[in-house]
């Protein structure tokens, strides 16, 4: 199964066992998120009431230059989805850039 939004396609495998999907976007934990791509250079996640994350990438050199996720919302596999979608709308693979705070090193390293 392929889920798309914003002309970015997913397949089901990369997207955390817990989340969903509908026609508006992912329903995840029960609470609708929507995905969108901004700009051709920032993925952002939100849901009715807030933006809950996003990444901003340079295509350019091929690197993920920020992502952040609320930390209310942490540890849900939202970071991921944040970069396999940038890595879609980049049409490439990104590396993070530099300098990587202590808690990026651990993200990456997963």
């Amino acid at each position: 199964m392929r889920i798309s939004f914003s002309g970015v396609t997913i397949s089901a495998r990369q997207i955390n066992p817990k989340t969903t999907h509908s026609r508006e976007g992912f329903t995840f934990i029960r609470k609708k998120i929507k995905i969108k791509v901004e700009c051709g250079d920032t993925v952002i996640v939100a849901n009715d009431n807030t933006t809950i994350g996003y990444a901003t990438m340079d295509t350019g050199v091929g690197e993920l230059t920020y992502i952040f996720v609320h930390p209310a919302f942490r540890r849900r596999g939202l970071g991921a989805i944040l970069v396999l979608a940038a890595e879609k709308a980049a049409g490439q693979s990104l590396r993070p850039a530099e300098p990587i705070s202590p808690l990026g090193r651990l993200f990456f390293k997963q």
